[in-house]
């Protein structure tokens, strides 16, 4: 028999307050052990979560408020239950989910909980690949198993404990071994790395940093599955040889959850910025930017570079481009001349007497806008019709507005104004008190390329009312030129 079959299994399923073990509360336990010699033993427990019940989980679980009210706490049964779990083997259905609360919740207490687990979602995915789905109830559908009162922990649990018993008799030794090896395999972690860094990660969006000697952040990445991401830094079996050089750096790990992909991406993009890490090449602190502005100057359409602190989003859609320097502006323009047969003396860039073909004209760059050659509203056509793929998207909206990304039990309000993002706040209301006391609008234009693939299509935005005027300034960082995208 295989050793795995020789230990004390716990087939557990908790019920919660919500999703997130970090903000979330257990309120109810229920476990099955299996024991080595077949038989089994029971243990089930209602928990006072010491926060109120959501309508919609009472709905799905039946747990409601008045049941958990004289309920023991979690503080009050955690020796009891450290006892019933400690050196035997976590499993569950989703094991990340309950390893997770329990976890966090042994915290609270004082605790560091940490035990073998096993995930019985991904060992039906190894055993059944041909069934597409692999939640609890599609195994209490495939295995035809009778069972009432469906989301409370006990029942849960007896389903997963029937569903171990099943595969045990219906599956080979030698093919069950190798597909519980295969689910329980452990990553090979960094030599300065805690394994509780790694257990603590939830499977949901946010940032991570890693951090090395002295304390300092070294690389920030973010993903809609922290622990995924985190844990693909350490897999051998691709790793190249800059991961191997980050992850032998690494002494510590951190990480903040968001909501969503949205609020990730605009706090990593944050944090880079103000923490520098050495890794992290995109996204780092650049000098002063500049764009392309199309003005109309005595009745005459020409381009100007301007800086990025000159830009008010509001008032004029005619920007084209973020530059890290007016070299990289002029070299783009250039190219984009060359390709279309523009007239950059028409355009106010190049020096020429007027009337006669300008010097690009005399080498067939220039189609002759500035001789008379090409007619000037068709030059201009093609000017606009040539600089519109690199056109920045104007600021539609009268003020700021607030992005509200929500999941199944959380939102954040995301306020941004004019392309720049002032923070993340857990209601509207704190979203609005911070809109009237800040004075500056930053543009990022590293934030912009966030925004622009988010915001049109969000339906949860919010202008805010107007606040008092506000002075803009610049942000000065950018890692590309837009003709290099």
């Amino acid at each position: 028999m295989s050793r795995f079959w020789q230990n004390n299994l716990i087939c557990i399923d908790l019920e919660t307050t919500g999703a997130n073990p970090l903000k979330d509360r257990i309120t109810e336990i229920g476990i099955v052990e299996l024991l080595p010699n077949g038989s089994s033993r029971e243990w089930h427990s209602l928990i006072n979560p010491e926060t109120p019940i959501p309508p919609f989980i009472s709905r799905l679980t039946g747990i409601s408020n008045e049941m958990v009210q004289e309920a023991p706490l979690f503080s009050d049964i955690a020796d009891e239950l450290l006892t019933i779990l400690k050196d035997k083997v976590f499993i569950a259905h989703n094991v990340r989910f309950d390893y997770a609360f329990l976890k966090q919740e042994f915290l609270k207490c004082g605790i560091y909980f940490k035990e073998n687990t096993l995930c019985t979602v991904r060992l039906s995915r190894q055993l059944y690949p041909h069934h597409f789905k692999h939640n609890l109830d599609s195994i209490i559908e495939r295995l035809g198993i009778d069972i009432t009162d469906r989301h409370r922990a006990l029942n849960d649990a007896k389903v997963v404990a029937y569903f171990l018993t099943h595969v045990k008799e219906n599956f080979s030794e030698e093919l069950l071994t190798q597909a519980i090896q295969k689910v329980t395999k452990k990553p090979s972690l960094p030599p300065g790395v805690d394994e509780y860094e790694i257990d603590s990660l939830p499977d949901s969006p946010g940032v991570y940093l890693f951090y090395g000697e002295n304390d300092l952040p070294i690389y920030i990445g973010k993903s809609i599955n922290l622990r995924e991401r985190v844990l693909s830094h350490f897999n051998s079996d691709h790793k190249h040889h800059k991961e191997l050089r980050l992850s032998q750096q690494i002494k510590r790990i951190e990480h903040h959850n968001t909501v969503g992909e949205l609020g990730a991406l605009l706090l990593e993009a944050k944090l880079i910025k103000e923490l520098n890490p050495i890794h992290n090449h995109r996204l780092r602190r650049q000098q002063q930017l500049c764009s392309w502005q199309w003005n109309t100057v005595h009745d005459k359409n020409i381009l100007e570079i301007k800086n990025t602190d000159e830009i008010n989003f509001s008032q004029s859609d005619n920007y084209f481009g973020v530059f890290q320097t007016r070299k990289k502006a002029l070299d783009t323009l250039r190219a984009i001349a060359d390709a279309h047969g523009l007239c950059l003396a028409v355009l106010g860039i190049d020096k020429h007497v007027k009337g006669k073909a300008c010097f690009r004209a005399q080498i067939n760059k220039c189609h002759g806008a500035c001789c008379g050659k090409e007619d000037m509203v068709h030059h201009d056509l093609k000017v606009q019709m040539a600089l519109e793929r690199i056109r920045l998207q104007n600021w539609k909206w009268a003020n700021a507005i607030v992005i509200k990304e929500s999941n199944h039990s959380y939102s954040d309000f995301h306020l941004i104004d004019q392309w720049a993002y002032f923070g993340t706040y857990s209601s509207y209301q704190d979203a609005l008190e911070a809109n009237s006391s800040r004075r500056e609008v930053i543009f990022d234009y590293d934030v912009y390329k966030i925004l622009i693939k988010f915001i049109f299509k969000s339906s949860e935005i919010i202008v805010l009312p107007n606040t008092n005027s506000i002075h803009h300034q610049t942000e000065d960082y950018l890692d590309e030129s837009v003709i290099d995208e």
